[in-house]
């Protein structure tokens, strides 16, 4: 039990860091995609202000066009052409040039939008009224041609949008719909990529030592509990053990007492209440024999029918005795993965407590069916009614209903079934009512086949 709610804890710990370091990677991802959006539209709200140019582009053009004015000499153009960039040479400019206007005050920061702008290519569509390409222009018609620009074209008039993006070509469109400016981002695009194949490597890498560390960590957190837990089992069988001799030689001295003096009430009384405390003893042992049988004994096939057969048959005389009919409706072959012994304890558990508190000339009824890959199992009586708010407690060890106080038994028969049920990774529940009486169902998953042998 202690190992499963280790794996259980461990699952849950494992799965909320995929979750959240998940999370983080997508939100990262996202605010940069989101940022470059944001950019793209700001540098094409500025390029359709200068329609279609680029800020720097406008300055350019009117610095090459003022030395042409001049009548600069062959030897100025070649010296211009030697420099790097667009910054252009001013040497051998006459001297009745007049200063020209620079296009940025000195120390002035450049925006955003200007930077993305020069870095990124772009090019203006003008369309016609039935969005057909009228003409195009780019800083760098090397780049594209006429087909790539209809075509993509076409695809952003299909679209119906103001502003978008088909793959890292991001677009925006007047309002009368007749100029298109648009702006190649595969660069951003490129380090977009770049960024979430960074995070997705960064975030598996943290997953790893987290998921690593949360293991580790849960595990020796666990080891207390699980030493404290075999310690408690040892001393419960211990204990039970030293127990048998006491009761042995207290029930063999009051055999021989009645024996000797005959029948008396006070010599009973000690052989019942031998009895009752053997059986204690016999419930705790196998109590603590059903929590460490699953790691002693391995698993096999088992035909539940049988399992039912065999432990419901023999106790047709308790039921006999005690005025109630046992009826084993219907039982279908089904086959679980788990251990004989167990499950015919089970049902002896079970079809024991239907018998004693079923209402004398009623029946207890044993049901099996095969649902959806699922053997069911169920004893339902007519007789004591479990109340509502106590159902849910009654697999608890030494608990007992109050209507139940002034039978025999220690509470520790449902306890040893609700273990046994789990250790077949099973489900019991109960429900009870004056008017249904009370059905004891369990549900165990059948085996891979889900046929008895033979068949």
């Amino acid at each position: 039990m202690i190992e499963k709610l280790r794996r259980k804890i461990t699952l849950i710990v494992i799965l909320s860091l995929l979750l959240i370091i998940g999370m983080l990677v997508a939100g990262i991802n996202l605010l940069n995609w989101n940022s470059v959006c944001a950019q793209a539209r700001e540098t094409l709200t500025t390029l359709m202000e200068n329609a279609g140019e680029r800020p720097q582009a406008r300055g350019d053009k009117s610095e090459e066009k003022a030395p042409a004015q001049l009548g600069r000499s062959a030897s100025d153009s070649d010296a211009e052409k030697t420099g790097s960039g667009e910054t252009r040479s001013l040497e051998g400019r006459g001297q009745d040039a007049p200063d020209r206007k620079p296009s940025r005050a000195p120390g002035q920061p450049i925006s955003s939008r200007e930077a993305m702008a020069g870095l990124s290519n772009s090019y203006t569509v003008h369309l016609t009224r039935d969005g057909q390409v009228k003409d195009w222009s780019s800083d760098r018609e090397d780049l594209y041609t006429d087909r790539q620009i209809a075509d993509l074209t076409a695809m952003i008039v299909q679209q119906q949008a103001e502003f978008g993006h088909v793959g890292t070509q991001f677009y925006l469109l007047d309002d009368a719909r007749s100029l298109l400016v648009v702006l190649d981002a595969r660069v951003e695009a490129g380090n977009a990529r770049k960024v979430l194949q960074i995070t997705l490597t960064a975030g598996a890498a943290f997953f790893v030592i987290l998921s690593l560390g949360a293991y580790i960590l849960i595990r020796r957190m666990f080891r207390p509990v699980h030493e404290a837990s075999e310690k408690q089992k040892q001393f419960v069988g211990d204990a039970s053990h030293e127990l048998k001799t006491p009761l042995a030689v207290i029930s063999l001295n009051a055999e021989a007492l009645r024996n000797e003096a005959g029948d008396s009430p006070w010599v009973e009384n000690i052989l019942q209440e031998v009895d009752k405390t053997r059986q204690l003893v016999d419930n705790l042992l196998l109590l603590t024999r059903t929590e460490s049988y699953a790691e002693a004994m391995p698993r096999e096939e088992v035909e539940l029918n049988r399992c039912v057969e065999a432990g419901a048959l023999p106790l047709e005389c308790v039921a006999y005795e005690a005025g109630v009919e046992l009826e084993l409706s219907s039982l279908a072959a089904v086959r679980v993965c788990g251990w004989k012994e167990m499950l015919q304890q089970l049902v002896v558990i079970l079809v024991s407590n239907g018998i004693k508190y079923a209402s004398a000339g009623t029946q207890v009824v044993i049901r099996l069916e095969r649902k959806n890959r699922q053997a069911v199992l169920s004893i339902h009586n007519q007789g004591t009614v479990i109340p509502e708010e106590e159902q849910s407690r009654i697999f608890d060890r030494f608990y007992r209903a109050d209507a139940s106080r002034s039978t025999q038994g220690h509470g520790l028969g449902l306890a040893i079934a609700r273990n046994i049920v789990q250790m077949h990774d099973g489900h019991i529940s109960v429900s009870s009512s004056r008017e249904k009486g009370t059905c004891f169902t369990v549900t165990l998953p059948c085996s891979e086949e889900g046929k008895p042998s033979g068949m």
